[in-house]
């Protein structure tokens, strides 16, 4: 099966983006919600080479590469790869949504992607892939997405921060509609999705999702991409299979306050050593950049992408 790869991509460092957040960030005037505008979600710590050169190593069954992006491009991206693809979000969005300064918006339109292949990957820049892996490991062989969530969800439970509010908000509006509970919440790596499910849920959830599509800058209470799990998995064109979390030793933080998340199969574990990456069977890991990170925590992590992956790809320049 044809497999692609969509990496949303932003480059917040750059005085042109930042004057353009500020401005609609002050049009809008109390209604941004503050943690939609803190600098780690949207600052650009090089992570991008690194996530594509884990893919050359490790994913050689990626077909394509879709980059979206506002229209910027890495200054260091090979655009004559035949296996990048930009896409820019006016290719995808609402016209009137434009310009967008929200993850979810954008998630909410990658299946328009021209040319996606039905079967896709979807990954932020901070995903990387540790150790080769195949099409099985997304996917059945019948083509169903393989599914990896965490089973911590708790309905009675008020959540305050933002994120945790957009997933429990999802997971309520699918018990609304389906009237079926589902206990969790998405982990935070590369996820497999089936394009004809994701349209279709997309068209069962129309109000949600041109609500979210319409938010300039992440807002409690709105949809997220995960429903398109919850979906497949209800039809039966998915596969679970659960994942537990284990917590982060002090002791064994190598890279201070930048969040490690590594899976093996159906458990996440939490050692940042390199070595443990290497001896042991974990094939995808994160590192998720956050409101405590440091400068030094920033030059610690690329310091540990670039010894994990020294070599440059085919698509850097």
């Amino acid at each position: 099966m044809d497999i692609d790869l969509v990496v949303p991509w932003v480059d917040g460092n750059d005085i042109e983006y930042i004057k353009l957040k500020n401005k609609y960030k002050t049009l809008m005037e109390n209604k941004v919600n503050n943690e939609s505008v803190i600098p780690a979600r949207h600052r650009d710590n090089n992570e991008l080479k690194y996530l594509f050169r884990s893919v050359e190593r490790n994913a050689k069954f990626i077909r394509y590469i879709f980059l979206v992006t506002n229209g910027q491009r890495p200054k260091w991206l090979n655009t004559n790869n035949p296996k990048i693809k930009l896409i820019t979000h006016s290719q995808i969005m609402p016209q009137e949504s434009l310009p967008t300064f929200n993850s979810s918006a954008i998630e909410a339109c990658i299946a328009n992607i021209p040319d996606l292949s039905d079967t896709f990957l979807y990954s932020n820049d901070d995903f990387f892939i540790a150790k080769p892996v195949t099409e099985n490991d997304f996917f059945t062989k019948e083509g169903c997405p393989i599914s990896r969530l965490k089973q911590n969800y708790h309905p009675e439970k008020k959540e305050t921060k933002c994120y945790n509010t957009i997933l429990q908000f999802t997971s309520e509006i699918f018990y609304s509609k389906f009237n079926k509970r589902m206990n969790f919440f998405e982990h935070h790596n590369i996820d497999a999705f089936y394009k004809p499910d994701v349209l279709k849920c997309i068209e069962v959830f129309k109000n949600e999702f041109d609500t979210v599509k319409n938010c300039r800058f992440r807002q409690p209470y709105t949809v997220s991409k995960m429903i398109w799990t919850f979906y497949s998995l209800y039809i039966g064109h998915a596969v679970l299979k659960n994942k537990w979390i284990y917590k982060i030793p002090n002791s064994l933080r190598c890279i201070s306050k930048i969040l490690f998340k590594f899976f093996r199969d159906s458990k996440m574990v939490g050692y940042e050593e390199q070595r443990y990456i290497l001896q042991k069977n974990i094939k995808l890991f994160c590192i998720n950049d956050n409101e405590v990170t440091t400068d030094d925590d920033i030059k610690r992590g690329i310091k540990f992408l670039n010894d994990l992956f020294p070599n440059k790809s085919s698509f850097e320049i």
